[in-house]
């Protein structure tokens, strides 16, 4: 891949970011919706309509509806109102920065020493060799010592 290739393109990592914001603020309208469909359930509940009848004929329920539809109608406000906002809010501004992920038009001269590097890149086989090697001058003796030694002493211009 040379340098002017893109692994991703940016246009449709922020296209699947929209969709990801959309899907959540979707999944978000959903469960305050309902929550609104619990919360209407809330007078038939504390009639007793949901109540789980007890044992025995004249016993307490045993299940209270008025209390688990409340409760559920709580918990999906917790949700909507903590858990997918948080995210939603993370997801916008993800979505501030992924808008600004994109090539910017450069200037011909530099468009021009890009593609030469390119070509050049592509041109030169791999990029370390013995030729670019800081090691490149020194004959080795078999011993690493001895090799450091040596060419410490020659950077400092003693010889050994």
């Amino acid at each position: 891949m040379s340098a002017s290739e893109l692994p991703h393109d940016p246009v449709e990592l922020s296209d699947e970011l929209d969709d990801i914001i959309r899907a959540q603020e979707m999944l978000r309208q959903r469960t305050i919706a309902l929550q609104a469909r619990y919360q209407a359930l809330q007078s038939l509940a504390d009639e007793g309509r949901y109540d789980k009848p007890g044992k025995y004929e004249y016993s307490s329920p045993e299940e209270f509806g008025s209390v688990n539809v409340n409760s559920t109608a709580t918990r999906l406000g917790y949700v909507h109102e903590t858990y997918m906002d948080a995210p939603l809010s993370f997801l916008r501004a993800a979505r501030e920065s992924a808008v600004k992920v994109r090539e910017y038009p450069r200037p011909e001269r530099e468009q021009d020493e890009l593609s030469a590097t390119d070509q050049a890149v592509e041109d030169s086989g791999p990029a370390w060799n013995a030729s670019t090697s800081a090691l490149a001058g020194y004959a080795s003796t078999d011993n690493a010592l001895a090799d450091a030694v040596a060419r410490n002493a020659d950077r400092e211009g003693r010889s050994l």
